[in-house]
C-alpha cells in the first residue's frame, strides 16, 4: 500500500476527531520517491462539515493532445534568436522586462457518468524520466481545466497526466499524453520579482557535446541592502521548484548588505564571493576573486546553483562566459548569453564594446587549439585556477557526445518536505462547493498533499 493510500485511510477513519483539533493542517509529508507512480493526492473530507453530502466520482478525463513542438520563446525572442548573434540591441535595449519565456498551457477535459460534485481538485503531473524520478506534481481547483506549466527545459520531451481527486478520496486518472519543446539553446526564466533569470545550460558545444540544464541559473540579485527582499513569494516558490541549492553572491559588501542567510528558504547555502576587479580581467583582484568562486563551481553538492550580481549582467556575465567556454560553446552562443540581457530590465543596453577589450580578446590571445583549450589555459596559467576545480566544473556542467537526452538534465533527489507556516488558496468557495488551501514545501516548492483541506461553504 503507497503511502497516499496510507493517508486516505487514515484521514478517513480519523476525520471527525482531526477536525475537532485542528490538526489535519500539521500532517507530516514524506518523500516522494522511486517511481513516483501514485500522485499526490489526499482525502478533504475531515475539512467541511457543510459540504455537500459526498458522492461517487464517475468520470473519465482526457487530456487534449499537443501537436508538434511546443514554443517556450516569445516572438521577439525568436528573432533574435535567428539574427546575428552581435544584433541584439536591435530588439532589446535594457529597459524592458522582456525575458521571461512564454507558459505551456496543458488542457484537459472531463465527462461525468456521476458524481460531478464530489469533485474536490486536480492533480497535473509532469515528468521527463522514464522511472518518474523527476515527477513534478500541481494542484488545480475543481473548475479548471488547464494548467500554466512554466520554464520547462527547452529540446525536452515530457510526460504528462492529469488525475481528479473527489470528496472521499476517490482518484480517477487520465491517461498519459507529452509534448516536445522547441530548442534554440537559450533556456528563459521566469521568477516573479527579479528579472533576467536564465539556464546556463542548453547548448551544443564544439565537440558535439552538450551543456547540462538545471544546474546553474543566473539571475539578477534576490535582495538588497541587507532586510530588502526583491523575489516576491511566488518567485522563492519558483526557485525552490529548481531545486536550488545553492546561492552565489558577486555582490559587494555595500550592494548586498549584512544578510548571511539566503533568502530562498530552509537548506540553501548562501556563499558570498564579491568578484572584485571584474573590470579588469588581468588585476590580481580579479584573479583571487575567481579562484574563490571556481573553488564554489567546482563542488558538485552545491547543484544547483542560483549565481547573481545586482542585475545578472557584467559580473554574473563574465562567470557565465568562462564556464560555457570551458565546456565548448561556441563563440557566437557566448556572445548570445552575454547579450540576452538587453531583454531584461537592466538600466542600460549591453554592447560588445562593453567585454570586448576587458576578457573577450585577452582569452582568445591565450594558448590551445579550441576556445575550449584557450579558456582553459588562460584560467589555470593565467588566473590560477587549480586544474582540479577547472576539470571539475567541465565534468559536472558537461554531457560528452552522445550522452543519452535524459542525461543531460539533472533533478534533485528526494527529501522530506517541510510546509510553509501560511496556506494558498487555491480555489475559492462558494455556496455549492468548498474551497481548497495548501501548503507549499519550503524547501522544494512542491505542495504537501497532507496539508490539503477545504475551505467553509459560503453562506446566502
Amino acid at each position: 500500500m503507497n503511502r497516499f493510500a496510507r493517508v486516505r485511510r487514515s484521514l478517513r477513519v480519523f476525520a471527525p476527531l482531526l477536525a475537532l483539533l485542528g490538526l489535519l493542517s500539521h500532517v507530516s509529508c514524506a518523500t516522494r520517491a522511486g517511481e513516483g507512480a501514485s500522485s499526490s493526492v489526499a482525502d478533504t473530507t475531515g475539512g467541511s462539515s457543510a459540504a455537500p453530502a459526498a458522492h461517487e466520482l464517475v468520470c473519465t478525463v482526457q487530456t487534449v493532445e499537443i501537436d508538434g513542438f511546443v514554443s517556450t520563446y516569445t516572438e521577439k525572442q525568436k528573432a533574435y534568436l535567428a539574427d546575428a548573434a552581435k544584433n541584439a540591441t536591435n530588439y532589446a535595449e535594457g529597459n524592458l522586462e522582456l525575458s521571461r519565456p512564454v507558459p505551456i498551457t496543458l488542457r484537459w477535459n472531463v465527462d461525468f457518468e456521476k458524481g460531478e460534485n464530489a469533485l474536490r481538485y486536480f492533480v497535473v503531473r509532469v515528468w521527463t524520466k522514464s522511472n518518474k524520478s523527476d515527477a513534478k506534481e500541481f494542484i488545480v481547483g475543481r473548475s479548471q481545466r488547464e494548467f500554466r506549466f512554466e520554464n520547462a527545459f527547452v529540446g525536452q520531451k515530457y510526460f504528462w497526466d492529469v488525475t481528479a481527486v473527489g470528496s472521499d478520496g476517490t482518484t480517477v486518472r487520465s491517461a498519459r499524453s507529452f509534448f516536445v519543446t522547441e530548442n534554440r539553446s537559450f533556456r528563459f526564466l521566469s521568477v516573479d520579482g527579479i528579472t533576467n533569470v536564465r539556464d546556463l545550460g542548453g547548448k551544443t558545444t564544439e565537440d558535439g557535446g552538450y551543456v547540462r540544464q538545471g544546474l546553474i541559473y543566473r539571475g539578477a540579485e534576490l535582495h538588497k541592502e541587507g532586510t530588502t527582499v526583491l523575489v516576491s513569494d511566488e518567485g522563492i516558490k519558483a526557485l525552490r521548484q529548481l531545486g536550488i541549492k545553492s546561492e552565489l553572491d558577486f555582490r559587494t559588501a555595500t550592494e548586498a548588505g549584512s544578510r548571511s542567510n539566503s533568502v530562498i528558504g530552509t537548506g540553501v547555502l548562501y556563499y558570498f564571493r564579491t568578484l572584485s576587479g571584474s573590470k579588469d580581467f588581468t588585476s590580481s583582484e580579479c584573479a583571487s576573486s575567481l579562484k574563490k568562486i571556481f573553488a564554489v563551481l567546482a563542488k558538485e553538492s552545491n547543484y544547483p546553483i542560483y549565481l547573481h550580481c545586482m542585475v545578472g549582467t557584467d559580473r554574473t556575465g563574465l562567470v557565465c562566459w568562462l564556464v560555457n567556454g570551458l565546456c565548448g560553446v561556441s563563440e557566437d552562443d557566448l556572445w548570445r548569453d552575454y547579450l540576452l540581457s538587453n531583454f531584461a530590465t537592466i538600466g542600460d543596453k549591453r554592447k560588445p564594446s562593453k567585454i570586448q577589450d576587458n576578457y573577450v580578446d585577452k582569452l582568445a590571445a591565450a594558448p590551445g587549439k579550441t576556445y575550449a583549450e584557450k579558456v582553459y589555459n588562460y584560467l589555470k596559467n593565467t588566473v590560477g585556477i587549480p586544474a582540479a576545480d577547472l576539470d571539475a566544473v567541465i565534468r559536472i556542467m558537461k554531457a560528452a557526445p552522445g550522452t543519452p537526452a535524459e542525461n543531460y538534465t539533472m533533478i534533485r533527489t528526494g527529501h522530506e518536505h517541510y510546509p510553509e507556516r501560511t496556506y494558498t488558496e487555491i480555489e475559492k468557495s462558494t455556496a455549492s462547493y468548498p474551497g481548497i488551501r495548501v501548503k507549499y514545501c519550503s524547501i522544494c516548492g512542491a505542495f504537501v498533499p497532507e496539508s490539503i483541506s477545504e475551505l467553509p461553504l459560503l453562506q446566502n
